[in-house]
């Protein structure tokens, strides 16, 4: 008698399918099957003395994959209504037994029932079985298949089981979950427990093996593929040896391509889209919970809420994830900081954004909690500096034309609110002195070519098809990057001090809305660093906890370049970005980094990064597109 129930599923599941295949093999040798006659009894060898009834039974065998996460039915055949396209049933040929069993110890009692799956809905049906106990056991094996392992040609069969109390049920799914409670069942039988306890224990240990601590109804009953069973039964297949890299593919994936992207982009790609990308957050959330289990985190309880952990992710890889627990569940993500949310309105042009205060040692820092999405370059209301500076330096995202999801990106002399025939030029000539150039002065300033064409690349996206508007970009670009100037000066560069000085960095309203600024490295150090302490990392390490909205209400919002869903091979495939970049008061470009999943999620696997060279830079720096977070007065 086995002991040990912990840890049991696949090689109870591998174990029993063996042994169930050799003892039909031994059977058929003796009975035959033709197909009436291989449904009569056999004969009886024991078990209780019951009285002899007849029973009908109907029913599925086969795998019900989870809504959206289905294979494609290659066989063309109209499957009906109820919702099973696609699933992976039992397939043609496939044999389907039925074992009497013993009422008080559930061994066979020699007696059964044969039928062949002649559809490709895994369907069968046996009308009439005379049988002495109500108790079956049943088999469904699918025709070999010829595979090579370790080199060696092999017969590979796929083979599903289930045990069931026919006075409680006449239609039957058989599947991967049915086949892990067979074993669990009989045990628990043995050790004098009723039929109905020892089922409940059974498909209770089932699940917790599995990470899922709720009652998700009866196994046998896994018709609907909407049904929180099909991703436990989708789950359980992915335990197998053969499947098992699929649970360490698919957090990959989904970490390095959908975590944090933004809800409205997903939304925005159409219903299919977002069926696709709910599906396959759920489905992951699953594996989460198998791999909370397996590295011995247990069970996420109310008592647990917001506890952080690392699970390993890719055995072979090393690889980890960071999980928290969250409403009684393991979901990728970072432990919660304590911050207040609200909101504030931007009157230049009406707009309202979500704001997130932190009390850091003592101090309150008031950040905007959404990139901002300033454009208006027409009103009267707008500070004619401000309009002149914006134009053609504002730009969005392919996904979020409106800019509010992302907000615009500016240039650095958008952003700081310089105006272009305000920036000094200089070189360093041979004796070591600097030679400045004001371009009010001179129309000529340093040949650029690469400078030139991204100027045109940058601007010309807000033209559309005005013709008048691009061929006044091309003037402008060809203006700051077409002439030469000094000849016998080639490295030129930009001057900025005097727009980030000490004197006015902590108060440099920039592009921002009245009564906020733009921030400073410090700003972005000191919120880092109260990050870090809370998560046990380096400040410039706590740059993931930017992305976590639940976890810290800042939301950076992942960047979407594509989303699409391929219909013909149910594939949902999204192309994203890590990378953030802001201006800031004293320095031209900072940006935030996520790393990819190779690295691993943990929060010592990000940095926070920026530029040394404070106050310096080139003149195609100017050009560079950055996102803005102010920050309050």
């Amino acid at each position: 008698m086995k002991k040990e129930i912990k840890n049991t599923i696949v090689y109870d599941f591998i174990g029993t399918a063996f042994c169930l295949v050799m003892a039909f093999a031994l059977i058929l040798m003796f009975s035959g099957c033709s197909s009436d006659e291989s449904k009569q009894p056999v004969g009886s060898l024991g078990g209780a003395e019951e009285e002899t009834g007849i029973y009908a039974l109907s029913g599925r065998a086969g795998a019900i994959m989870p809504k959206l996460m289905k294979i494609a039915d290659t066989t063309g055949e109209i499957i009906d209504s109820t919702g099973y396209e696609g699933s992976l049933f039992a397939p043609r040929g496939a044999v389907v037994s039925v074992y009497e069993l013993d009422s008080l110890t559930l061994d066979t009692t020699g007696r059964f029932f044969v039928d062949t799956i002649d559809n490709d809905s895994g369907r069968f049906v046996f009308e009439e079985m005379e049988l002495s106990s109500p108790y079956i056991l049943i088999v469904e094996e699918d025709p070999p298949v010829r595979v090579k392992e370790r080199g060696i040609m092999k017969d590979k069969y796929n083979t599903y089981s289930a045990i069931v109390n026919m006075q409680n049920i006449t239609n039957v799914s058989v599947n991967a979950l049915t086949s892990a409670k067979v074993p669990l069942l009989r045990e628990y039988v043995t050790q004098g427990k009723s039929f109905a306890e020892a089922n409940t224990m059974a498909e209770r240990d089932v699940l917790k093996q599995l990470g899922i601590y709720e009652d998700l109804g009866s196994f046998e009953e896994l018709f609907d593929e909407k049904s929180e069973l099909a991703y436990a039964e989708a789950l359980i297949r992915q335990t197998s040896v053969t499947e098992r890299h699929l649970i360490d593919f698919d957090i990959s994936m989904y970490v390095e391509d959908m975590l944090y992207i933004p809800s409205v982009v997903i939304a925005d790609s159409g219903t299919e889209a977002e069926e696709y990308y709910q599906n396959k957050k759920k489905m992951t959330d699953y594996q989460v919970g198998l791999l909370a289990e397996e590295n011995g985190i247990g069970q996420c309880t109310e008592a647990r809420e917001n506890e952080m952990a690392i699970v390993l992710v890719g055995r072979k890889l090393g690889d980890s994830v960071a999980i928290v627990c969250h409403s009684e569940k393991w979901a990728i993500g970072l432990k919660s900081i304590e911050y207040t949310m609200g909101t504030m309105t931007d009157n230049r042009d009406g707009q309202t954004y979500k704001t997130v205060t932190y009390n850091i040692g003592g101090i309150s820092q008031t950040w905007m909690a959404q990139n901002l999405n300033f454009a208006d370059t027409v009103s009267a209301g707008t500070d004619s500096v401000l309009k002149a500076n914006s134009k053609w330096n504002a730009f969005t995202q392919n996904y979020d034309r409106s800019g509010k999801t992302y907000g615009r990106f500016y240039t650095w002399l958008s952003a700081m609110n310089i105006g272009e025939d305000d920036i000094k030029v200089y070189s360093i000539d041979s004796v070591g002195d600097t030679v400045f150039l004001e371009q009010q002065d001179s129309p000529c300033v340093p040949k650029d070519i690469e400078g030139k064409e991204f100027c045109v690349y940058m601007r010309i996206g807000t033209c559309d098809s005005d013709s008048a508007c691009v061929a006044e970009v091309k003037k402008e670009c060809d203006s700051l990057y077409g002439g030469w100037c000094n000849e016998g000066v080639e490295d030129w560069s930009l001057g900025v001090t005097e727009y980030m000085s000490n004197k006015n960095e902590d108060a440099y309203q920039g592009i921002c809305p009245e009564g906020w600024r733009l921030p400073t490295v410090n700003d972005w150090n000191s919120l880092l660093q109260m990050m870090g302490e809370h998560y046990g990392v380096n400040s410039k390490e706590a740059a993931l906890a930017l992305f976590g909205e639940d976890a810290t209400g800042f939301g950076i919002k992942r960047l979407v370049d594509n989303f699409e869903v391929d219909l013909e091979n149910q594939w949902i495939w999204v192309s994203s970005d890590n990378l953030m970049q802001f201006v800031v008061a004293d320095a031209l470009v900072r940006w935030v980094t996520l790393h990819s999943w190779q690295s691993g999620l943990t929060p010592d696997k990000v940095w926070f990064d920026y530029d040394e060279d404070l106050g310096y830079g080139s003149i195609g720096d100017t050009l560079k597109a950055a996102a803005v977070r102010c920050i309050k007065n």
